[in-house]
């Protein structure tokens, strides 16, 4: 089983800045947990469910 993702992967597949994916995990957009109660991480799944509900996103396709 892969590893789940940073904030900073997710900016990267997004083609996002990192403070817009912790937004979107403010928000409850995205589904992430933290890590050593500093550091995010985000699930592979609900990276794959936020494409599917993002219009006009950048175009990149994960998976």
């Amino acid at each position: 089983m892969q590893a789940d993702l940073t904030v900073a992967k997710v900016a990267a597949i997004f083609d996002r800045h990192p403070n817009r994916i912790r937004d979107w995990v403010a928000r409850g957009e995205l589904s992430a947990y933290k890590l050593h109660a500093r550091e995010w991480r985000i699930p592979r799944s609900s990276i794959k469910e936020s494409q599917k509900g993002q219009a006009g996103g950048s175009g990149r396709e994960y998976g």
